[in-house]
């Protein structure tokens, strides 16, 4: 395995990023998936040991089509939240299956897991994440750095992203300067500027006022009916039911539709 040393500059620190390019470049091109891009089989995810286990998720099941946006609702604590990591690779089932874009994750190092996050899905949050030092064009731009494109066709995805989530005009705001809606909106921004096959999208309206809520289930809207990208969403709120393509439930750790 190599390793690869990317260096980002701003203006008062230089960040080091380790992106890890496993041999025969295996997560370069997302392999034909047939009639599902996302497959899981009973997955199931618990918390502490003993009297104290808590079982978050249990025997989960269900697959996801391409181009397609799917809602998955509960309260606070159903364990949406530990399913989109788990989806993401950011943990690991205690048992149960995840393939994504043919690929098993149970079968993935942490660093083969980063790669393939960079390359095939786009991470939106409720917290936004966004570094504080960068603007929030900065901030967009970052993942194409990752990703070691050319600096033109960095910008040039950066301007195409921002103009999707409509936010060109604020883009040169520090995050501290700028409105939770358009925070928010380059986050979703920076997930896009890599162009990744499928966005998870974690209670991503759950800061938000109602009009800026409108504007995020827009922009989501537009990116599965016209850029027909496959979008998968965690929320309490049921009003983006009507959304849609799918709609699960999550409760006392099971998953009906």
């Amino acid at each position: 395995m190599r390793e690869k040393k990317l260096i980002v500059h701003d203006r008062r620190r230089v960040l080091t990023f380790f992106l890890c390019d496993p041999a025969g470049a295996m997560y370069d091109k997302a392999p034909n998936a047939g009639a599902c891009v996302i497959e899981v089989k009973n997955l199931s995810k618990s918390f502490g040991s003993g009297h104290s286990l808590v079982q978050v998720l249990s025997a989960i099941r269900f697959q996801i089509k391409p181009g397609t946006f799917s809602i998955f609702l509960g309260r606070s604590g159903s364990g949406k939240s530990t399913l989109l990591n788990l989806l993401a690779g950011l943990e690991r089932p205690d048992k149960g299956t995840i393939e994504i874009l043919g690929h098993d994750l149970s079968r993935r190092s942490p660093e083969q897991l980063a790669d393939f996050r960079l390359k095939h899905l786009g991470l939106v949050f409720q917290f936004f994440n966004l570094l504080p030092t960068l603007t929030l064009r900065e901030n967009v731009e970052l993942a194409g750095r990752l990703k070691e494109l050319p600096a033109r066709e960095i910008r040039a995805r950066a301007d195409a992203a921002l103009e999707q989530v409509r936010l060109s005009g604020e883009s040169g705001r520090m995050p501290h300067e700028a409105s939770g809606g358009e925070i928010q909106r380059a986050a979703i921004a920076r997930a896009l500027v890599h162009d990744p096959d499928i966005i998870l999208a974690d209670e991503p309206t759950g800061n938000l006022d109602a009009h800026n809520r409108e504007a995020v289930a827009a922009i989501f809207s537009d990116l599965v009916r016209i850029r027909k990208k496959t979008l998968l969403m965690v929320t309490h709120d049921a009003s983006f039911n009507a959304l849609g393509d799918r709609v699960f439930r999550l409760e006392n750790g099971r998953l009906s539709e």
